[in-house]
């Protein structure tokens, strides 16, 4: 796309769920202003469906789709405007009005939306919807706690059927499908979660996840609600952790996992305690803990080298999650995290070849590409093979998946180009292999109607 003249793309380098991309597009078109530039929204699309909640997609969404290009693309002076379900922090009463949901029978089922909001994407489980808010936080203050104080009365009635989110996403639309699953009460029992996401002026982000629909599948009946009253409780920075960082962003399995915390304490000395989990990036479950840290009397800046043998890990991304409270009353006084990765992904095409050379329009071309695990996990991928034509365009596209493919282990695609649509030109032949999160650089190849002319090379000595 880029290489075609586009400023900017977005997209993931593997498949991923239709439903939450066409979602995503929709609200990146619906909340994109005049003079907003493109990096600055599409943070705002991720982190408005950020819900802090393992168990929902829509956190793998975000890590996997990526912005390429120019982010400052479209920006212009001056624009400030905040962008949809985003508040400004005005004192510790927060108020949060819900719109009215919505229902579309589709296939006997009923889809039911929240204007503004987004549908919970956990496979297997109700396909509810629920309605995410973010407040701006200025910097100098951070958000400790944050308390219901009520959500008023709910709005109740019965005969909604809602399908089950697709245990196999797709990447193109799906049917719903009636719930199978194995919730027999009220749905879901949280009322609601929030989360802490931290802005490189020093500001943050309160993302508030609520669930105003709560839903029975055994009975059909609904309970919605519209108004919720929040008490934020905020203090200012004064002990904070001022750095989270780990020495490498992928390890070998096994390995030794470096972490650096930095720790300051802009007031009085106090007694501070900072701990570490390790936890599974997905289900956020935790996998280790490391010892505690004790700061004594401490005041100004201190620098932290904290070490986690991975030894017995599974492969997959994990998330360090650093706490920082004061001895005396155990308060939370601030927390980071930072996510990388167990089991290096590598891969590289080692054999390319696209035969015969020179063709005559009817002729088959075979295509072939081998690729070779270089990393120390195994991988799914994709293999493409896109074949062009003099102008640029895409004349024909072969994919090809392939799984679990172990580390040092080659495989090797095959595909056949009917050349029977073909125009008397030169074609150009390209074949790329996406995987984990990245794509290898292309390889190409020109076949033609007409036949490649080599000169001799003549020598003269001089």
């Amino acid at each position: 796309m880029l290489a075609s003249g586009a400023a900017v793309y977005i997209g993931a380098t593997a498949n991923s769920s239709g439903y939450q991309n066409r979602e995503a597009a929709k609200w990146l078109y619906d909340n994109w202003d005049y003079g907003e530039s493109i990096g600055k929204v599409f943070t705002q699309l991720e982190r408005s469906y950020w819900t802090g909640v393992g168990t929902d997609d829509w956190w793998f969404w975000a890590y996997e789709n990526n912005l390429y290009g120019d982010p400052r693309f479209a920006a212009a002076a001056g624009t400030t405007a905040l962008s949809a379900g985003q508040r400004k922090l005005a004192g510790a009463a927060l108020d949060i009005e819900v719109p009215d949901y919505t229902v579309t029978r589709n296939n006997g089922l009923d889809w039911v939306e929240i204007p503004g909001g987004r549908l919970w994407s956990e496979p297997g489980e109700l396909w509810l919807p629920y309605y995410a808010a973010s407040v701006d936080v200025p910097a100098g203050q951070r958000v400790q706690a944050v308390e219901l104080i009520g959500r008023g009365e709910p709005i109740t009635g019965t005969g909604i059927l809602l399908p089950m989110v697709p245990v196999t996403p797709t990447t193109g639309a799906c049917t719903p499908e009636p719930y199978s699953g194995s919730v027999d009460d009220w749905y879901p029992q949280q009322s609601y979660d929030w989360d802490v996401l931290y802005n490189a002026d020093g500001s943050s982000t309160l993302a508030l996840t609520l669930f105003p629909f709560v839903y029975n599948p055994l009975t059909s009946d609904l309970r919605f609600f519209q108004h919720y009253s929040f008490e934020v409780v905020t203090g200012t920075v004064e002990v904070a952790i001022d750095a989270l960082a780990t020495d490498r962003a992928q390890y070998e399995l096994d390995g030794l996992v470096n972490i650096d915390v930095g720790v300051v304490n802009d007031g009085e000395g106090q007694d501070l305690i900072v701990s570490a989990l390790i936890k599974n990036a997905g289900a956020e479950e935790t996998v280790a803990g490391l010892p505690l840290v004790m700061l004594d009397d401490h005041r100004g800046p201190a620098a932290l080298s904290l070490q986690w043998d991975s030894s017995g890990v599974e492969p997959g991304n994990y998330i360090v999650e650093v706490t920082l409270q004061s001895a005396g009353n155990v308060q939370v006084l601030d927390l980071e995290t930072q996510i990388f990765g167990l089991g290096i992904t590598g891969g590289a095409i080692t054999g390319f070849a696209a035969a015969p050379r020179q063709f005559e329009i009817g002729d088959q071309i075979s295509l072939s590409l081998t690729f070779e695990n270089t990393g120390t996990v195994a991988i799914d991928g994709t293999a493409v093979f896109e074949v062009r034509d003099e102008a640029g365009g895409t004349v024909a596209e072969f994919r090809s998946d392939f799984s679990d493919l172990n580390p040092g282990a080659p495989v090797t695609i095959e595909e056949v180009w009917d050349t029977s649509a073909a125009l008397d030109e030169t074609y150009l032949v390209m074949a790329y292999v996406s995987y984990g999160s990245t794509t290898t650089r292309p390889v190409t190849a020109q076949v033609s109607t007409n036949a490649f002319i080599y000169l001799p090379l003549t020598l003269s000595g001089g």
